[in-house]
């Protein structure tokens, strides 16, 4: 067969033979390696009167745990028998816990913080009236002035102030909760009714992590929210 100059002849070719077998094995799926979860550590505060934008409670869910990495966990919210379903911060918060009891009038404490690779800064006076090194502390929100890192996660906290934002100094047991304030790590717990006197607990489905905490709800009546 001619075509443009060029000649082809089918009847060249070789026949088809059957190909000789090799001895191999299946190739197989090289999956991920398998990084278990690290513990991740929960913990429920009242926001201050100062941060809500209206009289209803408002909770804050702080959540951390060790490691290179951060995700966000589904959390299950219980209340006055009811179950809710919500997911910690997109960001990790600076969480941790008293690493020895506090006094009233106490003007340093040191914590703990749950990932040993978060850090803690001291400030200026200045920085200090801007707002900076807010935390809460249980149910008072301090500052500090100085930061003095001890390791392992452990710092010293000194020129403390004192009942921040509306609240009072009061005596801490050593593990209270601790977290600095930082909005963008707090996830708001805003439920559609607050029973006085009823506790609120967060749960990870299928990890041991669990906090608990009883809010401050004026009056004996439920308390229907506006959102």
């Amino acid at each position: 067969m001619h075509h443009r100059g060029v000649c082809r002849d089918r009847g060249t070719y070789p026949p088809m033979r059957q190909l000789p077998t090799i001895a191999a094995e299946p190739g197989r799926i090289i999956g991920s390696p398998d990084n278990p979860l690290e513990p991740v550590m929960l913990a429920l505060f009242e926001a201050p009167t100062e941060l809500r934008q209206n009289p209803e409670p408002l909770l804050l869910l702080a959540a951390s745990s060790p490691g290179p990495s951060w995700r966000r966990y589904g959390v299950e919210i219980r209340h006055a028998e009811q179950s809710y379903a919500m997911r910690t911060s997109g960001r990790r918060s600076v969480l941790g816990r008293a690493a020895a009891g506090i006094e009233a009038t106490a003007d340093c404490c040191e914590v703990m913080l749950h990932d040993p690779e978060q850090w803690l800064t001291s400030c200026t006076d200045e920085d200090l009236r801007s707002g900076a090194n807010l935390a809460l502390l249980g149910r008072e929100v301090i500052q500090f002035g100085r930061c003095t890192p001890k390791g392992g996660g452990r710092f010293e906290l000194g020129r403390l102030a004192r009942g921040r934002l509306g609240t009072s100094g009061i005596e801490h047991p050593r593990s209270v909760p601790f977290v600095l304030l930082d909005r963008g790590s707090l996830e708001p717990v805003r439920l559609p009714v607050w029973v006085p006197g009823e506790t609120v607990e967060a749960t990870i489905p299928g990890t041991e992590a669990r906090t608990v905490l009883t809010p401050t709800i004026a009056g004996q009546d439920p308390v229907f929210t506006k959102y």
